[in-house]
């Protein structure tokens, strides 16, 4: 399609109730969401968070999953616990699926250090707007939209690809984000990109309405009431 036809907008998700807090002292929460479609590659997460747990055995960890139902969810627990369940300093829960809003509390009740993605396929991942809003540094691989919003203000990136130590390095570095300053600094780029409320009204602005008046006045032209 032609440039001068196209425009890019974002839909964007509603602003988040406060900035999330980060962990205190060795403590490290990481928070994923999605399905369980192969895709996504919750295993490989689980696989990444074991080779963290043996490298920093001196961090308590505990992870959250919200997505996934059924014998997926069933076998991901198994997968889960034969992987991270003999480790003494990992916990991990998996909540399957929930309600939006209940997704969007996790970012206010419980300390949150890093939203993971760990997908070969993606588009541009509302989860990562919902984290990202909430000030919450973003861990996600390069796939799709994913550039889109997580860039070196707002995350880090990982290859499609990446190997556990990959994904350590990305951990070390945004667990030296955890303050109050950084977090307003990410919570910041999202609400400039990524606000539903002021996208919304900008696409009607700038692209319905505007379309509406051409309609009315081809219309006219065509003696058309």
């Amino acid at each position: 399609c032609k440039a001068d036809k196209t425009r890019l907008a974002y839909l964007g998700v509603p602003p988040a109730n406060g900035l999330s807090r980060a962990s205190q002292g060795n403590k490290l929460c990481l928070v994923s969401c999605s399905t369980l479609a192969k895709v996504k590659r919750i295993p490989k997460l689980v696989e990444s968070l074991a080779a963290l747990a043996e490298k920093r055995s001196d961090l308590i960890i505990d992870w959250h999953h919200v997505g996934g139902s059924g014998e997926a969810l069933e076998a991901l627990k198994q997968y889960a616990f034969l992987r991270l369940g003999n480790i003494s300093y990992v916990t991990f829960t998996l909540h399957g699926q929930l309600p939006l809003a209940k997704s969007r509390e996790i970012y206010q009740t419980m300390p949150v250090d890093i939203h993971v993605s760990t997908s070969s396929y993606e588009g541009v991942p509302v989860s990562m707007m919902e984290a990202g809003m909430a000030g919450v540094p973003v861990l996600g691989t390069n796939a799709g939209g994913v550039s889109e919003l997580v860039t070196d203000k707002t995350g880090f990136l990982l290859e499609i690809d990446f190997s556990p130590s990959d994904f350590i390095s990305g951990v070390e570095k945004l667990m030296r984000w955890r303050n109050e300053e950084k977090r307003k600094q990410i919570s910041q780029v999202f609400q400039s990109k990524f606000n539903a409320e002021t996208n919304y009204q900008s696409f009607i602005d700038n692209a319905i309405l505007p379309n509406l008046s051409k309609s009315a006045e081809l219309l006219a032209c065509c003696g058309h009431k």
